[in-house]
Order: C-alpha cells, then structure tokens, then sequence
C-alpha cells in the first residue's frame, strides 16, 4: 500500500477507486490473518500449531486437501480439534458418554469410555510408528501433553502428504463422531 502513497506523493496520480479499494481489502486482509496466526501461536503453549499456523499463507493441511480432496474431512476434523484444543477452556458435555468436561478434545483422545477401542487403535498405531522407548516416554506425559504429542505427530507433513498417515487416521476415527 505504502508504493501507491509513494507514488502519489512523487506524480499526483492516484490509482481508480476500484484498484484502490481492492488494494486497501488485500492490505486489511493480510494484516487480519497475520493477528490471528500470531496470536493463535501465541495462544499455544504446547506447540500443536507449529505444522498448522504459517504466516501469510493458508495452513499447509488446506494444501492437502486440495492436492487430495478425500482428505479434506480429515483435514478438518484435525484443525477443528486442534482450534478447540488450544482455544480458552469452557465446561462442555460429551455427547458420547454425557460427562462434563473442560476440553472435549482431551477427554475423547484420554478418558471417554465409549471410544476406548478406537483409542486402542491410536496407541497401537502409534507404538509402531515411533517404537518402544519414544512410546514409553510418551506414556509417561499427563494427558494434555499427550494430545499435544499426537497432534505434533500427526501434523508433520512431507511433500504435503502426512509422515504418519495411519496414525493420523486413527487420531481421526476417535475426534471425528457423526
């Protein structure tokens, strides 16, 4: 925006009003989506937004859906988790198992009864994606540094296809409840 002022300043001309509309839109635009980067990876003490949030761009799980679009439920289902996970805390109830909880997010991947097999199927996955040392010292997190583990996991991207698809779909199976 600064250019056209400068030019401005240097020749008198200023540009139509329709170019220069859309100028200020790209301007107010950009300025909005670098506050909500920074302040959502500000917001994120555990550091689940690290393969998620990039500046100026649209995060990198948009780029795979597009790339894939099969993907982009899981793609959602993983951004919304993660919004809710890092977002302030409020007393919700699990429509699953009707238990009051402060993070709906935590309490399906660590404590709701109902998705126990599911949950099975993620430590499992995850036991052979990582191996036995890194899974032990992964049981010995609390749970919301676990969630936060597994969302750091299963984020990690590589030529925009996830490193650790199959866990990243059972991660899914246990967030995701039609």
């Amino acid at each position: 925006m600064l250019v056209y002022l400068q030019a401005y300043l240097e020749d008198g001309q200023f540009p139509p009003r329709r170019q220069w509309k859309s100028i200020v839109g790209r301007s107010v635009e950009r300025r909005a989506r670098d506050d909500i980067s920074r302040r959502l990876q500000a917001s994120d003490q555990w550091g689940v937004t690290v393969n998620v949030v990039e500046r100026d761009d649209c995060s990198p799980l948009w780029r795979v859906a597009k790339d894939n679009p099969r993907l982009l439920g899981v793609c959602k289902t993983i951004l919304n988790s993660i919004g809710n996970f890092v977002s302030r805390q409020f007393i919700q109830v699990c429509e699953l198992c009707n238990v009051l909880t402060e993070n709906l997010t935590v309490h399906k991947m660590c404590h709701c009864h109902v998705l126990e097999r599911r949950r099975r199927c993620v430590w499992t996955c995850l036991y052979e994606c990582v191996g036995p040392k890194e899974y032990g010292g992964f049981t010995q997190l609390n749970d919301l540094e676990q969630c936060a583990y597994l969302f750091r996991l299963i984020t990690e991207l590589n030529d925009l296809q996830f490193v650790y698809f199959a866990l990243c779909k059972a991660v899914v199976k246990v967030l995701y409840i039609k």
